[in-house]
């Protein structure tokens, strides 16, 4: 594995998720060594890429995860959208248009996700928590 990609993978999850939320399971966790090649592969390298800034990137992985039926992935990129400046009302529209891709019970359901989230990111804001 590169270091080097593994720190720049880091280093885009601290800007995504937000500092000390970039590893989303514990140390020694049965998935330690998959989530590292993630970070290395995925957030190194491909996230770095240049083309497309890391907002555009992020509302992408909503629109995919949301017809993928991922909602323990979609819950956590919600998470890392808002912190990285998707406004509730893009993520509504991605998530709306989603419905006539994937079906209208996926977006149904990627919206009920979405609003849950939101709700939990307005209350950490208003309680002056960092998102």
């Amino acid at each position: 594995m590169s270091e080097e990609r593994y720190q720049e993978g880091l280093a885009v999850k601290r800007r995504l998720f937000g500092e000390g939320k970039e590893h989303p399971l514990p140390p020694g966790h049965l998935a330690s060594d998959l989530l590292r090649l993630t970070d290395e592969m995925v957030f190194g390298a491909v996230y770095t890429r240049p083309g497309l800034d890391l907002k555009t990137r992020s509302m992408l992985n909503l629109a995919a995860l949301t017809v993928l039926g991922r909602d323990d992935y979609l819950r956590r990129h919600l998470q890392g959208a808002l912190h990285v400046g998707v406004t509730p009302e893009e993520i509504k529209e991605i998530l709306m248009q989603m419905a006539f891709y994937g079906g209208i019970p996926c977006a149904l359901k990627g919206l009920r996700i979405a609003q849950e989230e939101i709700a939990a990111w307005q209350s950490a804001r208003a309680a002056g928590s960092p998102s």
